[in-house]
């Protein structure tokens, strides 16, 4: 089971890369952190919006998958 977007598999597929980067240019990484603090990005409110907004939109397509079995479930049990 899949639950990531169409959209953002497409978007990857048109213009994503597949590479190991957690670790490169780590002194680059926080120098744009203290720039977003400096200009008054929390990204601990960023993150904590996206894991909100992540777990809606996986609760969602959850949902969706469980509406689509039961259906497909009744169908069959009807004949």
């Amino acid at each position: 089971m899949n639950t990531l977007p169409e959209t953002i598999t497409i978007a990857f597929e048109d213009h994503g890369t597949v590479a190991r980067t957690i670790d490169r240019d780590i002194t680059d990484a926080a120098e744009v952190r203290e720039g977003l603090a400096r200009v008054g990005v929390d990204m601990e409110d960023v993150g904590l919006a996206l894991e909100k907004q992540g777990v809606a939109s996986f609760r969602e397509s959850f949902l969706h998958v469980l509406e689509t079995l039961t259906t497909k479930a009744h169908k069959l049990a009807r004949g």
